[in-house]
């Protein structure tokens, strides 16, 4: 039987952002932001020689975003006080943090001049800008199509251009943006060839809300919050036979700051990630899901291999670094890197824990959720078999004595008795020194991950002599 736990934070998030009217849940708008913007002045000199074309002054030009929730799901671009000799000159183009492109104006306008037009794009708009004369407005992004051969920009400007704002949506909006203007056309020596975006431009985005946001102090690094999350799981019946954590929505602006560590209600402490997926290639707001049989992330690559969109990608837990240590109130390591397997045989019921850290400043992400997703069994009633397979010869002079034993079920614990002492927690190898002379007797009992205890403890018996 499989069944999918989420945290509590899932039904926080819904009385947060939604309202209940006549028993129709509302979602709330999506969080509204605008960047700072850049209004540093865009400049495209006239050309000096019939060579080349013009790049801006400012090739790019930039505006960097931090601590914004959630992942895009709308963006408008603001251009103020565009001038040009000839409007159909003026290639535009805005890159996002993750690196995508889309072309904002190309061949618009006429050959006539523009002036001082204030020009927001905007996929919602009702037109491109027009093939002839232009005016300050809202506008879609706009080709007209004037001239058949796609325009190239010169590098450093992305080569693959998108030709809608959407396909920056699911993005994280973390990190810096470029705008890209290029005057396309030499027209050497007349003296009109160059323009200005005089106040620069501004990006407005829109995301969506999350409930998980990494780190809570947005300018920094550290915990996010919750943090802890937590997931409690009650009133099940079996014990596991399988596991996956599934992290919703996962963003991040630079993936290999994330340190993400699952606590299970029985203690067993199990790295679901640390300084995984590079930096290169952001997470889009995907569904990750781990589970010890699916391939490990990258150490340095992209992790956003899968589906378009909000299709699921599947990975092992990878740690890179497993003796990255969390903050308080995370229990100290070490950590199990991978080993989800170790919670097999175990009582799913009790709080879950995820902590989740940013370890390094500068970044910023979130998640809309994490789950647990579990296959169950029958309760394992077999308790293991417990070996001694080393000990000391009898007789021997030795005040020393070492033992070495194992259980026929992995993930077994033991407890050890020397003589009439207490039992006591212990594992292999075991040594005890400064023994008395006279007749010793050793005992090691094991017990599994379901709590089967073995009733028949090994022993081992020798004597010690002058």
């Amino acid at each position: 039987m499989k069944t999918t736990h989420r945290s509590r934070s899932a039904t926080a998030l819904t009385l947060a952002i939604g309202a209940t009217l006549s028993g129709v849940a509302t979602a709330a708008p999506d969080n509204a932001v605008s960047a700072p913007g850049n209004p540093q002045a865009i400049i495209i000199d006239a050309p000096t020689n019939a060579d080349t074309a013009q790049k801006a002054n400012h090739y790019p030009s930039t505006t960097t975003m931090w601590g914004i929730d959630g992942p895009i799901t709308d963006v408008n671009v603001d251009l103020n006080q565009v001038t040009h000799g000839f409007g159909s000159d003026l290639d535009i183009v805005l890159k996002s943090p993750a690196g995508t492109a889309v072309l904002l104006v190309s061949d618009s306008c006429g050959a006539g001049p523009v002036i001082q037009n204030y020009w927001t794009i905007d996929d919602e708009a009702a037109s491109q800008l027009p093939g002839s004369q232009c005016a300050s407005g809202s506008w879609k992004p706009s080709n007209p199509g004037l001239f058949p051969t796609p325009d190239i920009l010169p590098a450093p400007a992305p080569l693959s251009l998108k030709h809608s704002l959407s396909a920056f949506n699911g993005e994280n909006p973390n990190g810096t943006w470029q705008l890209f203007v290029h005057d396309d056309t030499n027209r050497f020596p007349n003296g009109a060839d160059h323009g200005v975006v005089l106040q620069g431009f501004r990006v407005i985005i829109e995301t969506a809300s999350q409930s998980i946001v990494v780190p809570a102090d947005a300018d920094g690094e550290g915990p996010a919050t919750p943090y802890p999350l937590t997931i409690p799981v009650s009133g099940r019946s079996g014990v596991i036979e399988d596991v996956a954590v599934n992290l919703h929505g996962i963003g991040h602006s630079r993936p290999d700051d994330l340190d993400i560590l699952l606590v299970a209600p029985g203690g067993q402490k199990i790295w679901l990630m640390s300084d995984a997926c590079g930096h290169f290639a952001p997470p889009l707001g995907k569904t990750w899901r781990l589970n010890d049989r699916d391939p490990a992330m990258s150490d340095n690559g992209n992790c956003n291999l899968g589906g378009a969109g909000g299709g699921g990608i599947n990975f092992a837990p990878t740690a890179y670094e497993p003796g990255d240590v969390m903050p308080a109130p995370a229990p100290a390591g070490p950590y199990s890197t991978g080993l989800l397997r170790s919670l097999y045989g175990t009582n799913p019921n009790g709080d879950w824990k995820v902590y989740i850290n940013d370890d390094f400043a500068a970044h910023s992400g979130y998640l809309s959720d994490v789950s647990l997703s579990f296959e169950l069994g029958a309760p394992d009633a077999t308790a293991p078999d417990t070996t001694i397979t080393a000990g000391p010869a009898s007789p021997t002079r030795s005040r020393s004595a070492a033992f070495s034993f194992s259980a026929t079920e992995n993930g077994s614990t033991f407890q050890c008795k020397l003589d009439d002492r207490a039992w006591r927690a212990c594992t292999s190898p075991r040594s005890y020194a400064r023994l008395a002379l006279g007749r010793h007797v050793f005992r090691v009992r094991a017990t599994d991950l379901a709590g089967n205890r073995d009733a028949t403890s090994a022993t081992w018996t020798w004597r010690i002599r002058n």
